[in-house]
């Protein structure tokens, strides 16, 4: 039996007037049977000198959320608890206790995936399969068939 599953979304955040360094995002969602959940945000650059050139990641920074999900207050979608947050810079690297508490959104679409927005913690819609253990734990949510 699968006891994790991953919701992911990556995006290119914007790119340098001349063109040759392009800023990048990332965020994963990882889901475990036992209830507890991991958010990474992970924002990059690449910096390519010419055209079809070699690239090269000058910038890599990492952000991570751990904690716990259950169902919303009105069972009709994922709620989760976030405790802890680990911060990973170039020049400075953290970790603390937090008290986040968030509600996601839900999207169902084709092929049993779904889309899982946090939209006070991320503006990443992140994508993933439904394994069967989910719809288990989480009856009151409208999964469709």
């Amino acid at each position: 039996m699968e006891w994790q599953c991953t919701f992911s979304d990556e995006q290119t955040i914007g790119t340098h007037p001349d063109g040759d360094i392009e800023f990048l995002g990332s965020g994963t969602l990882e889901l475990r049977k036992d209830h507890t959940c991991t958010f990474t945000r992970r924002n990059w650059e690449t910096y390519t000198p010419t055209p079809g050139g070699y690239s090269s990641i000058n910038l890599d920074e990492k952000d991570v959320f751990s904690g716990a999900f259950g169902a919303s207050k009105d069972g009709k979608s994922l709620a989760f608890h976030f405790t802890s947050k680990k911060e990973d810079k170039q020049d400075f690297k953290d970790t603390s206790t937090i008290d986040r508490h968030e509600e996601a959104t839900l999207k169902f679409l084709p092929d049993a995936r779904l889309e899982i927005s946090i939209p006070k913690l991320t503006s990443y819609n992140m994508k993933g399969a439904v394994p069967s253990w989910l719809k288990t734990d989480f009856p009151t949510i409208s999964w469709p068939n």
